[in-house]
């Protein structure tokens, strides 16, 4: 039996792209808002529990202890236009949550970050993973930096996490995700 119900309501193309509008009015203003200072975002002290790489390259796959197959992330891929691996870092709370983070990037034959891309969002997507590595101070050289040979280094690491729009994650410096 093929389940017929839609998976979002129907809405009509005015209410869509109404509350795009909101949404983006509303992350403009606390955007804006952080910016002068207004508000304060509530950092929260947290520790790297496990961090795992999911690749389409086989070799990171046997060479490397926590690099997985990307299909045992997932079943059908999401479009992630040229970003093909995929780092998944755990973090736990000192409140005791468990927090994860999807980080898509490409990495070179040899491990490093590869952080030229065509599209913009790729762009921002691997800038924000190398924004990571620098505040933290994981590595302050991106271009020799090898994710898979040090990756495990990370595990015990205290970081910092953070509230924004509803959804917990990893605090990096002008680089705050507004959709899950």
């Amino acid at each position: 039996m093929v389940n017929t119900r839609p998976l979002t309501p129907k809405r009509s193309p005015e209410e869509i792209k109404d509350r795009f509008e909101d949404n983006k009015k509303m992350h403009k203003k606390r955007i804006e808002e952080l910016k002068r200072e207004e508000v304060e975002i509530e950092k929260i002290d947290a520790v790297i529990e496990d961090v795992r790489l999911y690749s389409d390259t086989s070799y990171f796959v046997k060479e490397f202890d926590g690099c997985y197959p990307t299909d045992k992330l997932w079943e059908k891929r999401p479009k992630l236009y040229g970003d093909t691996d995929v780092i998944v870092i755990d973090v736990k709370t000192q409140g005791g949550r468990s927090i994860s983070s999807v980080f898509p990037v490409v990495l070179k034959f040899d491990g490093t970050l590869e952080c030229n891309a065509l599209s913009r969002r790729s762009r921002l997507r691997r800038n924000r993973f190398a924004a990571f590595l620098k505040h933290y101070r994981i590595t302050e050289k991106i271009e020799g930096y090898s994710i898979p040979e040090k990756m495990n280094e990370w595990k015990g690491m205290n970081i910092e996490v953070v509230n924004y729009m509803g959804m917990d994650q990893i605090f990096i410096p002008d680089h705050l995700v507004r959709d899950p």
